[in-house]
């Protein structure tokens, strides 16, 4: 019955000090622990994960965030090239699970055909818990709060996705009149976990989408996020003018809130921009870039240390480059379509000025000779990989997916997007096209300009 909360900070423009700005994770000991792990292996996690629609992907084995950057982006390409208007809303749930109610988790197992006994024995395992918080001034007394979906639990991302995706479907069937079509694919709302994007072609249906959105979050007893509830337009000037006009005479209204109209917002840690794809990506590096020149400051102080001049010791600025500042620079670099020269440019002065500052040479130094002699990769090589690997990664997929299903239908139609892209790509590398090859993963990855690099400089 007992829980520790750990406090994680969110990140972002936040305050730590402020309990709204972190996540609670709930921690229990080794034994609660294995014994819901075993009850949800073998008595939930099957039938959860079966019922579950091809839009919620959060929780599902197999699956990556960038699914659901793949498929907006792939839709919104499209409707540009034929000059249609697009709204797309963000909606985000509240404190989503410190507010779930655990009685719409054991109705979903159950309507998904969930073992009986392994519900009651899940519902018994949280049915009376504790919490106790883990602070920077030690541990707190424990208080009774009852039964609760634990953030971090074992069986809590599996049934939470669960009830939302139960929700939504209800209530945004597929084909329905307002819903998108990407060729033969019908479009729903996307699901990551409590994170919900959804698409309109007009302000009328958008309006109609928040209604029925109201009612789901309202069913479940939850609330959304005004400040994340969000919309942004893409499409003309003409046409962007116009919803602008629409939504001052009778604002897009969610519940008893309005639905702001954004230049921009971030979802699955992709910036979306009203200007485009193109736009998107530029602004995802701009928001990134800061804090990654803020981590190769802290890089260049421990590799001044007295302890890292040794022979080899100038390794680790390029390890820690490699393994903590590209992932978190590139992160769905994969999805980057559309992506201007500036912008790789822009990444590419990026690595240049650290390795500058690392290796402590002239601002003026070649920057082919830093690349050279620190075996780095041109930011647009990486980029290359990433979209190579992505698309490697769909095809992988089963042929209910979303991503899958959108994928061939861009390939099949040559719609603009990833597909298209990665073609261009590896016929720029002289190599074997990643859309059609029928090599497995280890032996198209030997191919030049695919395969993993050894970023590690000789010691010798």
């Amino acid at each position: 019955k007992n829980t520790t909360l750990h406090m994680i900070f969110k990140g972002g423009k936040g305050r730590r000090e402020q309990l709204p700005q972190n996540r609670f994770i709930h921690s229990k000991s080794w034994f609660p622990r294995t014994a819901e792990a075993l009850i949800v292996e073998q008595g939930l996690k099957g039938p959860l994960i079966e019922g579950s629609s091809m839009y919620q992907i959060g929780g599902q084995p197999g699956h990556r965030a960038e699914e659901h950057i793949f498929v907006p982006k792939s839709v919104i390409a499209k409707y540009r090239r034929e000059g249609k208007l697009i709204i797309v809303q963000s909606s985000d749930l509240e404190k989503f699970f410190d507010k779930e109610m655990i009685e719409d988790a054991i109705l979903t197992s159950a309507r998904r055909g969930a073992d009986p006994k392994s519900c009651r024995l899940w519902y018994k395992l949280n049915e009376e818990t504790k919490i106790r918080v883990k602070t920077g001034a030690g541990l707190t007394k424990y208080a009774d709060v009852g039964a609760i979906v634990g953030q971090g639990t074992i069986g809590g991302a599996l049934l939470s996705q669960g009830v939302i995706d139960q929700g939504i479907s209800e209530h945004f069937p597929p084909r329905g009149g307002d819903e998108l079509i990407y060729g033969s694919v019908p479009m729903a709302p996307l699901i990551f976990m409590d994170d919900v994007i959804h698409g309109a072609v007009g302000v009328e249906e958008a309006r109609r989408a928040n209604a029925r959105m109201d009612i789901v979050v309202s069913q479940l007893n939850l609330n959304l996020n005004q400040d994340k509830t969000v919309c942004i337009c893409i499409g003309s000037t003409k046409q962007i003018s116009w919803v602008k006009k629409d939504l001052e005479a009778n604002p897009l209204m969610c519940g008893n809130f309005e639905t702001e109209l954004k230049q921009k917002f971030k979802w699955l840690g992709q910036i979306l921009s009203c200007k485009g794809l193109a736009d998107s990506v530029t602004e995802t590096v701009s928001a990134r870039e800061g804090k990654i020149r803020g981590a190769c400051l802290e890089i260049a102080k421990i590799v001044n240390d007295w302890r890292a001049q040794v022979p080899g010791g100038m390794a680790t600025a390029i390890l820690l480059w490699e393994a903590c500042c590209i992932p978190s620079l590139l992160n769905g670099s994969g999805t980057w379509t559309e992506i201007p020269t500036s912008v790789e440019k822009r990444l590419n002065l990026i690595q240049c000025w650290y390795l500058k500052l690392v290796y402590q040479v002239s601002q003026g130094a070649p920057s082919a000779s830093l690349l050279w002699d620190t075996s780095c990769l041109d930011m647009s090589l990486r980029i290359y990989r990433e979209k190579i690997l992505l698309v490697g990664h769909i095809r992988k997929l089963d042929n209910i997916s979303l991503a899958k299903q959108i994928y061939e239908e861009q390939k099949l139609k040559k719609w603009p997007g990833l597909a298209c892209e990665t073609s261009s790509i590896c016929s720029e590398l002289s190599i074997e096209d990643c859309n059609t090859t029928q090599l497995d993963k280890v032996a198209y990855g030997k191919l030049d300009g695919v395969g993993p690099v050894d970023n590690r400089p000789s010691t010798d």
